[in-house]
């Protein structure tokens, strides 16, 4: 039997069952047999299929680090992380709206096994909708230095069912058990996340294949236009909501429609309307599952140009169908933001995650210009308190202001250490990596500067080697290490270093770690990521010269450097890890709203320099230079600084 709590009103229930003959419901067949029973039947099979068991347990999860929080009228930038010992209490007594930029899979181990994140998920009712919109077609392209490739060229076929299915098996875990999930995809990968969707939830849990028919798009030649996608929906359990609404349709004309005295008119519930001149009859029918909703048009109040927007009345049909207002809505490839933003307007609470520096900044963006009707028309509407989080990449000069106590516990926690201190021979020891003991080196213990080098190790090893088994991880700033090596080995001691920042740590990983590539041309956004470790964001090093030609202020990018610190350096010349620029022409000093996006290619063509509006550089204009690797530099121009 599964690992698996059930009450006993539900044990009474089965026992009776039972003792009747009866047949126990298709629900408890996974309880008592596990889905071993179900795969008998068929299973989706491939090289890289990992157990979900694995998946479960092997995710690293990484702490999240508050980087500004959204209030109405009031922004805060934070010097600390929400999740230091000193901010539990403000962390579990209110709920904010989260967007998280950092890898998806990360992301949902970390809101899965964080207790305080649970308990506040929990005291909010669970999630209740999980909507997701993955990349269909996927591609990580991009050449390092001399040739060598910083990425595998492509996430396509079994890695990219893969890569789905292992963030599929940690949303169903998220879900509350009456939860329902919405799986967003088209014609090129649906049958076989199908199949996966079928072994995870479960096939007696699928609920609906529901077919958006939309109107935008080219024609075809040689097969039959493209023009629906597909969305999956699984429940949880049996114990699920799903309220089917109306829709209007207009009927074709029948006299006994124009006749006023009809009675089949009131029978059908037939409405007389007048649009444009044009007099037509509507009756309303129950929602089937083609739903005919347009796509985003760029004259629609709606739009905001980025790739694969979805329309906000498809959102709103999703949203008002499973959920009531309060209840909490996942997106984990928020994209432009349709779930998030729809999910606002309807008085939802709401989680998104996304791996791109560019939809963090879309969705920002977009939040701080809501209108209230569907499609991003009517009054402005000013969004509930939300604050947007860094997960898996860190920014270390907000990680060297925390005090002790802060750092030690977010180091232990990058690391997945059990924080349990304790002492070997009157040696403080800070916990534990399985079963071995760790320690978090104290760099700045009186006096500044100090690294860890040999001679601290071989002092340890005479205080307490005898004592502390087989091996003893030490977690020290890479910086302050002042030896290569990963180990250290002393007789039968292991003394394991790990470096923060850190890309792998062949010991501790079974995988590389795979920073979250930025795209480099609007093509590419959204490209996926399996990113499986941490690092440090980093200011890449820019020079510039800014000038005007005749009337035109111009920005020439001289240098563009990315600080890397890597096990395995990847080098990069001159340029070439140049990711984006994003630009606010009226930056308030306090909220960052973006009025372009210049991706590297275009910069490239250019011979990389970058024509600002004169008409709209007035005051101070923000520009944050993005790499590759996700890190920024920010720099505040005015018109000042263009001189002829």
């Amino acid at each position: 039997m599964q690992n698996k709590k059930i009450s006993d009103k539900e044990l009474l229930y089965l026992i009776d069952l039972i003792k009747k003959g009866e047949k126990i419901p298709v629900k408890y067949k996974e309880l008592f047999f596990g889905k071993e029973i179900e795969k008998k039947e068929y299973e989706l099979k491939y090289g890289c299929k990992e157990r979900e068991e694995d998946i479960i347990a092997d995710t690293f999860s990484c702490p999240l680090q508050k980087i500004k929080t959204f209030e109405i009228n009031k922004t805060i930038d934070h010097e600390k992380f929400i999740r230091g010992p000193e901010t539990k209490k403000e962390f579990s007594t209110s709920w904010y709206n989260k967007l998280i930029f950092g890898d998806n899979l990360q992301v949902l181990k970390t809101l899965l096994t964080d207790k305080l994140l649970q308990k506040q998920i929990k005291e909010n009712g669970g999630i209740k909708l999980i909507y997701i919109d993955p990349p269909f077609a996927t591609k990580q392209d991009f050449q390092a230095g001399k040739g060598e490739k910083a990425y595998s060229d492509k996430v396509a076929g079994a890695e990219f069912i893969e890569f789905i299915r292992k963030r599929l098996v940690l949303m169903r875990e998220l879900l509350a058990d009456d939860g329902i999930i919405f799986v967003h995809l088209d014609y090129k990968k649906a049958h076989y996340v199908k199949i996966v969707l079928d072994e995870i939830f479960g096939e007696h849990n699928f609920r609906n294949e529901i077919i958006w028919r939309y109107f935008m798009g080219g024609k075809a030649k040689k097969f039959f236009a493209r023009k629906h996608d597909n969305i999956f929906i699984y429940s949880k359990s049996d114990n699920y909501n799903i309220e089917v609404g109306y829709r209007e349709r207009i009927l074709p004309y029948k006299p006994n429609l124009i006749d006023e005295n009809s009675s089949i008119k009131e029978f059908l519930g037939v409405e007389k309307k007048t649009k444009e001149n044009r007099t037509f009859f509507t009756s309303e029918v129950k929602e089937d599952d083609v739903w005919e909703i347009g796509g985003v048009f760029n004259m629609s109040g709606e739009y905001i140009d980025y790739p694969t927007q979805k329309p906000e009345l498809l959102l709103e049909k999703i949203i008002n169908s499973t959920t009531s207002p309060g209840d909490i809505v996942l997106d984990a490839f928020a994209g432009s933001g349709t779930t998030i933003a729809t999910a606002e307007k309807l008085g939802r609470k709401w989680i998104g995650i996304d791996c791109g520096k560019l939809a963090i900044y879309t969705i920002q963006k977009r939040l701080l210009n809501l209108k209230k009707e569907i499609g991003n028309k009517g009054e402005k509407l000013n969004p509930a308190p939300f604050a947007v989080y860094n997960a898996g990449l860190y920014d270390f000069k907000v990680l060297s202001n925390l005090d002790w106590s802060t750092y030690k516990w977010f180091v232990l926690s990058l690391f997945q250490a059990k924080q349990e201190e304790h002492k070997i021979n009157s040696v403080l020891i800070d916990g534990y990596i399985g079963v071995d003991n760790v320690q978090v080196f104290d760099f700045n213990h009186g006096r500044q500067g100090i690294s860890l080098d040999y001679g601290y190790i071989e002092n340890l090893n005479e205080r307490i080697g005898k004592d502390i088994g087989k091996r003893l991880y030490i977690i020290a700033p890479a910086t302050r290490v002042d030896f290569l090596e990963d180990v250290v080995y002393i007789g039968n001691k292991e003394y394991f270093v790990l470096r923060v920042p850190n890309s792998i740590i062949n010991e501790l990983y079974k995988k590389d770690f795979e920073k979250i590539q930025q795209p480099t041309n609007e093509d590419d956004v959204n490209n996926t990521v399996d990113a499986v470790g941490f690092d440090f964001m980093q200011a890449p090093k820019i020079e510039i010269e800014t000038y005007l030609d005749k009337k035109d202020p111009i920005i020439e990018l001289k240098t563009f450097e990315s600080k890397i610190i890597s096990k395995k350096p990847l080098k990069f010349k001159n340029l070439e890890t140049l990711s984006m620029l994003v630009i606010d022409y009226s930056y308030n000093k306090d909220i960052f709203d973006f009025d372009k996006v210049i991706f590297a290619d275009e910069i490239k063509k250019n011979d990389y320099k970058i024509i600002l509006d004169s008409g709209k550089l007035k005051d101070d204009c923000m520009i944050i230079w993005i790499d590759i690797f996700g890190n920024e530099k920010k720099e505040i121009l005015n018109i000042n600084d263009f001189k002829s």
